[in-house]
């Protein structure tokens, strides 16, 4: 009995812990508007750290967009919030976006960026682009090499033989 006791009460611990903690992940709009720079940046950083499935991703992504527009002067902060959203993306395999958001990373850079936002960003969006792009090539390649087995047994079922074995 006790034992049971105790389990239920570890549990109930537990399962206030991260309501409570969820709790903290979600704001409204007018929290949003009275947060200072920092503390915005670092909300949108916990919502993506605790974030479980994609519509709390989809708010942390909305998170960052709220920072990029509200304080678009912090150019170092803004560049890390826009690699964020790319890796929230990336993560969520939407590879066409994250891959445009790290272009857009990069190229900023090679136009400049470098003099106001660490050197870390691009070497991460290049890394991540660069992953996209080959695991794009790896699929064309599966996919290129499936087709040719399907045609071959197509050949072989009707009695023409596969290219190259004439």
């Amino acid at each position: 009995m006790r034992k049971a006791f105790l389990r239920l009460t570890t549990c109930s611990l537990i399962g206030l812990l991260l309501t409570a903690f969820t709790g903290c992940l979600s704001l409204d709009l007018n929290e949003i508007d009275s947060l200072s720079e920092n503390d915005l940046f670092n909300q949108a950083q916990l919502m993506q750290q605790g974030a479980i499935n994609i519509q709390q991703y989809e708010n942390t992504i909305e998170m960052y967009r709220i920072y990029i527009d509200k304080f678009s002067d912090q150019q170092a902060r803004v560049m890390e919030a826009r690699y964020e959203i790319g890796y929230i993306n990336f993560y969520l395999d939407r590879t066409d976006e994250a891959e445009e958001i790290f272009r857009n990373i990069i190229n900023d850079f090679d136009e400049g960026a470098d003099q106001y936002a660490p050197q870390w960003i691009k070497v991460l969006s290049q890394n991540l682009k660069e992953k996209i792009q080959k695991a794009r090539a790896e699929r064309i390649l599966e996919e290129s090499e499936k087709q040719k087995r399907r045609e071959d047994r197509r050949k072989k079922l009707t009695g023409n033989s596969p290219s190259g074995d004439e």
